[in-house]
């Protein structure tokens, strides 16, 4: 009988170390990945001033292209908008967009294109382009593993697939954060075997650094990170909060049309 009972409280101490330690690894992974987020938040703006801002398999393919549509005198200004679409602002953009008759990309997150179809059939009508960024911008889902990245990326596919049509497939993927960080190359790997190009920025408005900001920021951060570049992929976004940035776009562009700069779509 006391055999028994020993066993019996050996067996539960090594069920109580395990879940210890279980949940200590879960604790310690989450805490990681929660750093790298925090990490690429504070960083973002200054790498995006240096690195390297897409894939050099596309960038090549762009520089070929645009040597046949734009002048010698041209600056090129990419405007692109992040983790939409959404109901109150996408729109607006987009009559923006109409009226100074640019193009522009679109890097949408699966889970709201699945609550907006029409404002992505409406983008892609209007020969807007749109790139894959995620399915939930989690940074704990999407950065967890290579196959919760493939996923990401696959069921944003789905979704725009079901919107858009079985023969529509995305060209370029944004990374949430970036692709700045050694950590992502595997990811990049992944897209690479999807035939998927990566797309980042190096020049911004600042519109994620805190709620509302105002018309004027946005428009330095602009003129800052512009400065002295005669080819600019810009970040903005246009998710549900993002009122001010409606405000500030007509006077961004403006800036960049007396800046020489000529818009493209990616």
């Amino acid at each position: 009988m006391k055999r028994n009972l020993i066993h019996v409280i050996f067996l539960i101490s090594i069920y109580i170390i395990s879940t210890i330690l279980g949940i200590y690894l879960f604790s310690y992974k989450s805490s990681k990945v929660e750093q790298r987020n925090s990490v690429v938040v504070e960083d973002n703006e200054a790498r995006s001033k240096k690195a390297k801002v897409m894939d050099e398999s596309y960038e090549k393919e762009k520089l070929n292209s645009e040597k046949d549509t734009i002048s010698d005198h041209h600056k090129i200004a990419y405007l692109t908008f992040d983790d939409g679409p959404s109901s109150n602002i996408t729109p607006k953009i987009l009559d923006i967009l109409e009226e100074n008759h640019i193009n522009a990309t679109f890097f949408i997150t699966g889970e709201r294109a699945k609550s907006n179809k029409e404002i992505i059939k409406e983008i892609r009508l209007k020969k807007h382009s749109i790139g894959n960024h995620s399915y939930t911008h989690d940074f704990n889902i999407v950065y967890s593993s290579k196959e919760n990245f493939t996923n990401e990326v696959e069921s944003t596919e789905r979704v725009l697939k079901d919107i858009l049509g079985e023969d529509y497939k995305s060209d370029f993927f944004r990374f949430p954060g970036g692709s700045f960080e050694d950590y992502k190359d595997e990811y990049k790997d992944i897209l690479k075997n999807m035939n998927i190009k990566y797309i980042d920025w190096n020049a911004l408005n600042g519109d994620s650094e805190y709620n509302n900001v105002p018309v004027e920021a946005q428009l330095q951060k602009i003129k800052e990170t512009v400065s002295n570049k005669d080819r600019v992929i810009i970040l903005l976004h246009d998710s549900s909060s993002k009122e001010t940035t409606v405000e500030a776009l007509p006077e961004i562009i403006k800036y960049l049309k007396e800046e020489n700069f000529k818009f493209i779509g990616l």
